[in-house]
Parts: structure tokens; sequence; C-alpha cells
């Protein structure tokens, strides 16, 4: 290659940088990459920008959903505290149905007793075994079933029964009734 192809060579190589970058084809920044470097900062910043509003509409709906949980939290204490008094006062309902299983009005209501749950079944296995040896007894017994009378006859075996004078026949009274009318009626029974 000759110093004159050489020359021309360099001088079309300036020609075309010089037209590329007085053209319009490509600038300085271009070359350098200072334009492709803003293009990147300014999507970093919109991006920025874009991830810090999207940070308040999160941090928004956060404090909406703990407002929220706060009212809903609330809600579930009141109703839990409304729903435990009602438990509470349903398992005194029940200690109380416990206490007081059967209801015996005598003389129209005017005097009541009460016998316990867990000792109706004594009791009227004891009234059985009295009704056995006892025939007056078990006429006054069958008239108080059918509302017919024997109130009188009744009272007093229920006082006989009551120690504790309360008008409550519990269960320890009740199996205490049963046991002593079964023996009185095992004796009955050995001695005919």
């Amino acid at each position: 290659m000759t110093m004159h192809s050489a020359s021309r060579i360099y001088i079309a190589v300036f020609s075309l940088v010089g037209s590329m970058l007085f053209g319009g084809c490509a600038t300085l920044d271009t070359m350098t990459g200072k334009a492709d470097m803003e293009k990147k900062v300014s999507t970093l910043e919109q991006q920025l920008a874009d991830s810090k509003a999207e940070g308040g509409r999160l941090k928004e709906s956060i404090l909406k959903l703990e407002k929220q949980i706060s009212s809903e939290k609330a809600s579930f204490e009141e109703q839990k505290a409304r729903y435990g008094k009602e438990i509470e006062e349903l398992q005194k309902k029940v200690e109380t149905a416990k206490v007081k299983g059967m209801t015996v009005m005598l003389f129209g209501g005017d005097i009541v007793y009460e016998i316990a749950v867990e000792g109706y079944k004594d009791f009227r296995a004891a009234l059985r075994y009295r009704s056995l040896l006892d025939e007056s007894f078990k006429t006054a017994f069958e008239q108080f079933e059918g509302s017919k009378g024997g109130d009188s006859v009744i009272l007093g075996v229920l006082k006989e029964i009551d120690k504790s004078g309360d008008r409550l026949i519990d269960a320890r009274e009740a199996i205490n009734f049963r046991k002593a009318e079964e023996d009185k009626f095992s004796t009955k029974k050995k001695n005919e």
C-alpha cells in the first residue's frame, strides 16, 4: 500500500466519522455510551418512582388490613366474652338441673320438694319397696301418682328423707332412703 492510498483511506474514514458526527448518524454521546447510560439511569429512576408509588399503595393496604384485623379481633373478643357468659350460664343451669331433677308438688303446689337427678332412681326404688311393705302407703302412693290425693302420706315420707330440711332430696339422702327400705324389705322377707 502506498502512502497515497493510505492517506485516501484516512481521509475516507475521517470523512465518514465526520459525516456521522455532523450528519446526525452518530454523536459523541452515542459513541461514548453516555446516551445509553442516561437512558438506563432514566429508566431506573422511573422504576424507582414506580416502586415508591407501589410501596405507598402497599403500605396503605397494609394499614387498612391491620385496621380490619384489629376490628375483627375486637369483634371476636366481644363475641367470645358474650358466648363465654352464655356458656357459663348454661353450665349453671345444668348444675342446677343436676340438683333439681324432679319437682314434687304437694297440696296443689303449696309445698314443693326437689329431687336431685342423681337420686331420682334411688328415691323411686325406695318408694316401691315401701309400697311392698305397707298397703296403706301403697294406696296413698298410687293416689298421689294419679293426682287423686295421698299428699299427706307422701309429705310424711319426704320429711323423713330430707334430713337437712332444705326441701331438696339430694343423691345421698335418696341412696340412704333406698338402702333403709331395702333393709326393711329384706328383714321382712327373712322373717316370713
